[in-house]
């Protein structure tokens, strides 16, 4: 049923070589096809799990064996398209990181020259690729895309194309150290005859050719496989860098829904054997006692299921019963549910239950596992966005190396730049506004109050950008210190205070008593 006992992530592919020449590139690939080959059995099974193919179709029944229901409720598909709609369902695209920066570039020139990487993205249809990989991350952990050069002479904007890689025929070697750098990345397709064609890519070489599998016998007598090769043509890399990345769900590569396997397997069980219930129910054996049937009267009971009996002389009592003892489906019923609710949370997938009125929208959120959901796409989407980032560095090292382009793009930095995706998090947004600014007003530092009410993914950037109109507000100049007037005299700090107290009036309007403990906490 399962390619090997348990599944725990894709493992990570490691050499002791610190770097590839043509002199051993074939040591590192074959050491790398044969740990790869495991992956790639679990990645193809775990493929064929989510598409419904799943270890309940090979259940055998011994007791029976006629009524054998095998019956699959799919939630790895549900979970599957769930994760990819909530926690990626919107573009990733790329925005300034911030418009007063170490580097102090110019923030508007890195607004027109963003918005042109974003054009390049949006033409060679990048959103397409994002989705296909993180769709791959959802299922089996890891997905891949590369960042490569157009071949031809390319028209519109872009010089670069964005692909997706399958899973299964793609995988990095990273070296073994601490610090794990990726060393070599590759990429095959297998022919009919089971060769396979193979891309590898490292920083400065790219080395193309094909690899066949052969068996032999190892010196203990058993059969043994490896790879052999007819050679590899090398051909420099002219960026500078490895246009394959990868991209991961969790930090132990594993799929989102792969920890519950277990989990869903039993709840398929619980399914068809409720099914066979039913079955075994309709298709009852009969049991007989003390009754006596002729040829004609089998075929009667048979065709017209009716038989008649009477009392013998003797004084014994034909006796006929059906042999049956159906499932206690309510205490069957509470076993799916408990199984089905820890699977919901484990995953992190809110729950469908229907609430019910008095509670507050926080206190729904909470129940029903949106908050849960929330916190396990924060942690997929940081590692998303670490492959994004290192797809960005692709697009820009191809970029600079291509005649034609504008200078000004060329001169894009990583550092001027982050990756975006338009998740809405904007619920109670009235309720988080209200005590962001309650909360700057009674003097909390903008920084800390804007990283409370979580609106913005950089509060740190935020909280600087917004920095000279948080002061003009508040009556203090850009350093935080007292406003001068017009004449250049201080601003009294009564006047301060009531200005504050004024916004804080302004904030608190819909908080009744709150705003009375507003300004107790002010007045401290």
């Amino acid at each position: 049923m399962y390619p090997y006992n348990l599944l725990t992530g894709r493992q990570m592919i490691f050499t002791d070589y610190k770097e590839v020449t043509p002199d051993n590139v074939f040591n590192i690939l074959t050491q790398g096809l044969i740990d790869h080959s495991i992956i790639r059995a679990e990645i193809l099974w775990l493929f064929e799990y989510e598409a419904g193919v799943q270890p309940i179709f090979y259940r055998k029944k011994e007791i029976r064996p006629e009524v054998n229901i095998k019956a699959v409720i799919n939630y790895a598909r549900q979970f599957t398209n769930f994760k990819l709609g909530y926690n990626y369902g919107a573009d990733y695209t790329f925005v300034q990181r911030g418009r007063n920066d170490y580097a102090q570039s110019n923030a508007g020139q890195d607004d027109v020259r963003i918005a042109r990487l974003n054009e390049m993205c949006y033409e060679v249809r990048k959103t397409k690729v994002d989705q296909a990989v993180f769709r791959d991350c959802i299922i089996c952990g890891v997905g891949y895309m590369a960042v490569l050069p157009k071949r031809d002479d390319y028209y519109g904007m872009a010089p670069f194309d964005v692909l997706h890689l399958d899973p299964w025929n793609t995988f990095i070697i990273y070296t073994n150290d601490a610090y794990k750098r990726p060393l070599m990345a590759v990429t095959y397709n297998v022919r009919r005859d089971g060769v396979r064609v193979i891309t590898a890519y490292t920083k400065d070489q790219i080395y193309i050719g094909d690899a066949f599998e052969v068996t032999y016998n190892a010196e203990d007598g058993e059969e043994a496989r490896t790879w052999r090769t007819n050679g590899f043509e090398v051909v420099p890399n002219a960026f500078g860098r490895i246009p394959i990345v990868e991209c991961l769900y969790s930090e132990n590569r594993q799929g989102a829904w792969e920890p519950v396997i277990p989990l869903m397997d039993a709840l398929a069980m619980c399914q068809s054997d409720r099914l066979n219930d039913v079955a075994q129910y309709v298709q009852s054996l009969l049991w007989m006692n003390d009754v006596q049937l002729d040829e004609t009267q089998k075929a009667g009971l048979t065709n017209g299921g009716l038989i008649i009996t009477k009392s013998t002389a003797d004084g014994r009592e034909a006796k006929i019963a059906f042999v049956n003892a159906p499932l206690d489906q309510s205490s069957t019923q509470k076993l799916v549910d408990s199984i089905y609710e820890q699977m919901l949370e484990i995953v992190g997938v809110p729950g469908r239950d229907d609430t019910t009125g008095g509670s507050t929208g926080s206190a729904i959120i909470l129940a029903s596992g949106w908050q849960i959901a929330e916190s396990t796409a924060k942690t997929s989407l940081m590692l998303a966005d670490y492959a994004e980032e290192e797809a960005l560095e692709v697009m820009l090292a191809i970029i600079g190396n291509t005649p034609g382009i504008k200078d000004d793009i060329k001169s894009l930095s990583i550092s001027d730049v982050k990756p975006h995706i338009g998740r809405n998090k904007t619920y109670e947004l009235s309720s988080r506004v209200n005590a962001l600014a309650a909360l700057v007003n009674i003097g909390i530092a903008p920084q800390t109050a804007i990283t409370v009410v979580d609106i913005f993914d950089d509060p740190q950037q935020v909280a600087l950008d917004s920095a000279p109109r948080i002061n003009s507000l508040l009556g203090l100049a850009d350093d935080g210190s007292l406003m001068v007037n017009d004449t250049g005299v201080e601003v009294p700090p009564e006047e301060v205070d009531a200005t504050l107290e004024r916004l804080a009036d302004n904030a608190w309007d819909n908080y009744g008593e709150n705003k009375d403990l507003l300004r107790g906490v002010a007045e401290v």
